[in-house]
């Protein structure tokens, strides 16, 4: 599912998105929904083709948080001109990562930040200059100047987030088999020395008979 939704992304065609939508509403249970790359692709499947509605609709629904979603639902607040709510969001994200025990401050722990795309800083910054309200523009300043220290700034456009898992996905399938028959080996190992014991212990008893 996940391969076909990013080919259709990919693609972008009429017939393509078309395809993406009968996927997403028809074939995709409430699990395949929730996955990751699904849902982003199918989402910004949706932007490319100006159905913001749509596209928030499917962001907002996955029951899991992540950076990259953070980062579209902010995108979209943006382009429904809904500039507040993007603030609001950006800011209840930089207030998770400073807890000491939220799941952001565990990637900082590891001595690294998480990332947001440019392109939604970008339009962000330009949506809150277009308003020219002093207010916002000192709120802003503040967000980007608290964001600088529990993030870094990716310059992969959106689009190049969310299609970037699809080159990985022969090297994880491949990382996939190999730990699989590792641990085959592994097991069997296991078994023939299991195996080889209890011949041994069969053997020492009957020389005490």
């Amino acid at each position: 599912m996940t391969i076909s939704m990013m080919s259709c992304l990919r693609l972008n065609t009429p017939d393509s998105y078309a395809k993406a939508k009968d996927l997403y509403e028809n074939q995709c249970n409430n699990y395949a929904r929730s996955v990751g790359p699904v849902a982003h692709s199918y989402a910004w499947l949706c932007y490319m083709n100006k159905d913001f509605a749509k596209a928030f609709e499917v962001i907002a629904s996955m029951p899991k948080k992540s950076i990259l979603r953070t980062t579209l639902l902010v995108t979209l607040f943006v382009k429904m001109d809904r500039v507040n709510d993007a603030l609001l969001l950006l800011e209840a994200v930089i207030k998770e990562a400073e807890r000491e025990d939220s799941p952001l401050s565990t990637v900082m722990a590891a001595g690294q930040k998480v990332s947001f795309s440019v392109e939604t800083v970008n339009m962000l910054t330009s949506a809150v200059e277009a308003r020219k309200d002093k207010s916002l523009m000192v709120r802003l300043a503040s967000l980007f100047s608290k964001l600088d220290r529990v993030a870094s700034i990716s310059e992969k456009n959106l689009y190049e987030t969310i299609t970037s898992p699809i080159d990985s996905t022969k090297k994880m399938r491949h990382q996939r088999k190999k730990y699989r028959l590792r641990m085959e080996a592994a097991t069997s190992t296991l078994t023939m020395d299991h195996l080889e014991n209890d011949y041994n212990e069969h053997e020492q008893e009957d020389a005490l008979k």
